[in-house]
C-alpha cells in the first residue's frame, strides 16, 4: 500500500490500562477501526498528510517514536510496517521483507 493512504494505529506499551496495550496496525484510510482501537493514530486520517512533502522522512520518525517512546515491540512495529511499499524500497536490503523501488 502506498504511504500516501496509510494510517497507523498503536497503544503504547505503557497504557497499561487499554484493551490494545503493546499493540500496532498499519492499513488504509478506508477502515473505520482506527479511530475506536488503537490509543494513538497518525497518518491519512490528517487532512494534510497527503500533500506533506516529507511523508517518507516522518514514517521513519513514526517508527522510531513507537518502538522508543511508546515501547512497541520492534519486530512487531517492522512487521506492520512491511505492509508500506515506501518503508520496504527504504530499508536496508538485508532486511527480511525489503525490496528495490521499482
Amino acid at each position: 500500500m502506498k504511504l500516501e493512504e496509510v494510517v497507523f494505529g498503536w497503544t503504547p506499551k505503557q497504557w497499561d490500562w487499554h484493551p490494545t496495550t503493546g499493540q500496532i496496525d498499519v492499513g488504509l484510510i478506508g477502515d473505520r477501526r482506527w479511530a475506536a482501537m488503537f490509543g494513538k493514530t497518525e497518518g491519512a486520517l490528517a487532512p494534510e498528510w497527503r500533500t506533506m512533502p516529507n511523508r517518507e522522512r516522518r514514517m521513519f520518525q513514526l517508527f522510531n517514536l513507537i518502538v522508543v517512546a511508546d515501547g512497541i515491540d520492534p519486530q512487531m512495529a517492522h512487521a506492520a510496517f512491511l505492509k508500506i511499499d515506501e518503508y520496504r524500497w527504504g530499508i536496508a536490503r538485508d532486511v527480511p521483507g525489503a525490496e528495490a523501488r521499482p
